[in-house]
């Protein structure tokens, strides 16, 4: 039931990467003939050891700390939807009630926030191109895309691992 569930909601590689990791970090008696059965048609070493190091890392606290006007940036659900002209748009050019929030001190002159938004975004973009900080956040923001983009494949893909579930649909 829980594999024909997964799968038909789409979500088996969640599914199987969260048993993994409850498997492997929390030792949880987790049914071996359901990981089996949700797991891709390739073994996925690098899935698991990325989302282990995104799991065990301050990753989310410390690029906010560290990039406060890019971090959030990165973060957001919206930026693997967009094209990354869009996105770039929308980090050139927040709505204002964003630099509203972000610049209260600033309400008599909207466009001076604009502003000091480009000059906090200029900062953020050299700390992540030049600083020792900046490029670790980069590299694993990289690997925080990456897994997001295998986590929510192209339907051919899932199409092909609901065909391997078929032999498992008893669960």
């Amino acid at each position: 039931m829980f594999t024909r569930r997964a799968f038909g909601w789409k979500v088996q590689r969640c599914a199987w990467l969260t048993l993994t990791l409850a498997n492997g970090l929390l030792r949880a008696d987790v049914p071996k003939r359901v990981v089996t059965a949700l797991a891709p048609e390739a073994e996925e070493h690098v899935v698991v050891d990325n989302a282990v190091k995104l799991a065990l890392s301050n990753y989310y606290a410390e690029v906010t700390q560290t990039l406060p006007v890019l971090g959030w940036r990165w973060l957001t659900k919206r930026r693997q939807n967009q094209s990354a002209l869009v996105w770039l748009r929308h980090v050139l050019w927040p709505d204002i009630g964003a630099l509203a929030a972000a610049y209260p001190s600033m309400r008599g002159v909207p466009p001076l926030r604009y502003l000091m938004h480009w000059i906090d975004l200029a900062r953020d973009t050299l700390r992540a191109s030049f600083g020792r900080d900046g490029r670790r956040l980069a590299s694993c923001e990289r690997t925080r895309m990456t897994l997001a983009a295998w986590l929510e494949a192209p339907a051919a893909l899932r199409d092909r691992d609901r065909a391997r579930a078929r032999v498992f649909s008893v669960f």
